[in-house]
């Protein structure tokens, strides 16, 4: 099965409850960055970035929050580029945001 956009893979919750005090969750390893948007990526901008070793941990500021995207030693953005945080819908985790318990994934037929 292919990847489906970000609104797809909690549908079935977002219709059948409030879901406004949720958290998006995602493993920095995960993540991709790109100068063009995508149907799963969300928009943010560099906040800074630094060398690990073979690795670039990029921070970036999408809306009010900072995460961390890890990248190969060559992607290059630079300080306060806009891009876009691509994420895989399958790779994604929702919590409440008062509880912290994770919110399970709708499947179909289960």
């Amino acid at each position: 099965e292919g990847s489906r956009g970000l609104g797809d893979v909690y549908k079935r919750q977002m219709k059948e409850g409030s879901y406004s005090g949720t958290l998006l969750g995602f493993r920095h390893f995960k993540a991709t960055l790109s100068p063009e948007e995508t149907e799963s990526s969300l928009p943010g901008e560099v906040y800074v970035y630094e060398i690990v070793e073979d690795k670039k941990i990029f921070t970036i500021r999408v809306g009010k929050s900072l995460v961390k995207v890890t990248t190969d030693r060559e992607v290059s953005f630079e300080i306060n580029e806009r891009v876009f945080v691509n994420l895989d819908p399958k790779s994604l985790y929702l919590f409440d945001e008062e509880t912290g318990k994770r919110i399970e994934p709708y499947q179909e037929g289960a």
